[in-house]
């Protein structure tokens, strides 16, 4: 009502010059100069006129005379098959979601299963060498020297020297006959898994060469020797995921850092 009684002030109040302008201005159709735009897009027409508005809105006119007719869905027809016409309900928008939720929950049950038989190939794995440590005749005569793990980059076997046994000599990076047995019984039980393995050598803490060649480089060149064992023993080059040295500096006794025990070659079959 105070619309109304707004548009009848203005008439009243206001020259017939002034009418003509404001008449002017809300006029969509006049006739334009050459500064205004007309711009056709997809055959919709639009008035570019540098901030005049209002009159009928032919863009809205046209999108309603270009539409097509509604399409009626069936109700038993699947709605998915017109999914570019459905909207989503609350109750529908919850439900699918509920859907998603339950296929991600399945994946995990699947990846968890995946883990659960790495696991048992891992035991069946150790299974089998402690039958070598039982029944090769190396193995039981060294077999407190051969330590099988798991931690959490794979299985751990580890060849550890003894006081009274090395598996080089010392200051050597020649494996022993006996070492080169162990590695070769070692290697045809991995040879035909998929998993690769890293190698690492480690010394003990008793300072070894010069500066020139220490107990770094003397590590890194037995767990090289090691992995040049195993090639013979059957496994493919790219199935040796890493050969490194530690030196001294992951002590399997750290307590007693020149025990001979802390000399040693660890294998890991990774995960």
């Amino acid at each position: 009502m105070m619309a109304f009684f707004l548009l009848m002030w203005l008439v009243n109040t206001t020259e017939q010059e002034d009418r003509n302008r404001i008449s002017e201005y809300f006029n969509p159709y006049q006739d334009e100069d050459a500064s205004q735009a007309v711009e056709v897009d997809t055959g919709i027409i639009s008035i570019a006129d540098g901030g005049k508005a209002g009159g009928e809105d032919i863009t809205a006119r046209e999108d309603e005379e270009n539409q097509d007719p509604p399409v009626d869905v069936p109700e038993d027809d699947d709605s998915f098959a017109h999914w570019d016409m459905v909207e989503l309900t609350r109750e529908e928008y919850d439900d699918l979601l509920a859907r998603a939720e339950q296929s991600q929950e399945a994946e995990n049950v699947t990846e968890q299963g995946t883990a659960v038989d790495a696991d048992s190939d891992f035991r069946a794995l150790a299974d089998q060498l402690e039958i070598l440590k039982n029944n090769a005749p190396i193995f039981r005569e060294y077999a407190e020297q051969i330590i099988v793990d798991e931690v959490t980059e794979g299985l751990r076997i580890q060849f550890v020297d003894q006081e009274q046994y090395s598996m080089f000599p010392q200051g050597s990076t020649d494996l022993t006959p006996e070492a080169v047995s162990m590695i070769d019984l070692f290697g045809d039980v991995v040879k035909n898994i998929p998993n690769r393995i890293a190698i690492t050598g480690h010394t003990d803490s008793t300072r070894f060469g010069g500066n020139d060649y220490g107990n770094w480089e003397l590590s890194a060149d037995r767990a090289n020797a090691a992995r040049r064992a195993l090639i013979e023993a059957g496994l493919e080059p790219d199935q040796i995921e890493s050969v490194e040295g530690k030196a001294a500096t992951d002590l399997l006794l750290p307590d007693r850092p020149d025990d001979a025990r802390n000399r040693r070659i660890t294998f890991i079959v990774t995960r």
